[in-house]
């Protein structure tokens, strides 16, 4: 890994942990906001980044569920990894056939 790979990981990271604070705070009761924060955030990042959309996914959506698993035992947010895995994609696939 070089430093290019480094940074937007731990970009990724940083976003991933921002989104999952926000949907567990205690006034905040919107899924599909956090849903799509995660799918846009995903898909910017792979679109920048170009490739290995599966790290940028995992390491944007992966937050949300261990959070919610960990303080509300709340097993369905594992579905969050759905739209992280949608929108990296999308952004990387898109990335690619702006390249071509």
């Amino acid at each position: 890994m070089n430093v290019r790979d480094v940074a937007y990981l731990l970009i990724s990271i940083l976003v991933g942990v921002v989104i999952a604070a926000i949907d567990t705070s205690p006034n905040w009761d919107d899924t599909m906001i956090s849903i799509m924060m995660v799918f846009i955030s995903g898909g910017v990042l792979s679109f920048l980044y170009g490739s290995k959309p599966w790290l940028i996914a995992l390491s944007v959506c992966i937050w949300i569920p261990l959070t919610n698993i960990y303080t509300l035992q709340n097993y369905e947010s594992l579905f969050a990894i759905i739209p992280g895995f949608a929108g990296s994609y999308f952004g990387y696939f898109v990335s690619n056939a702006i390249k071509q």
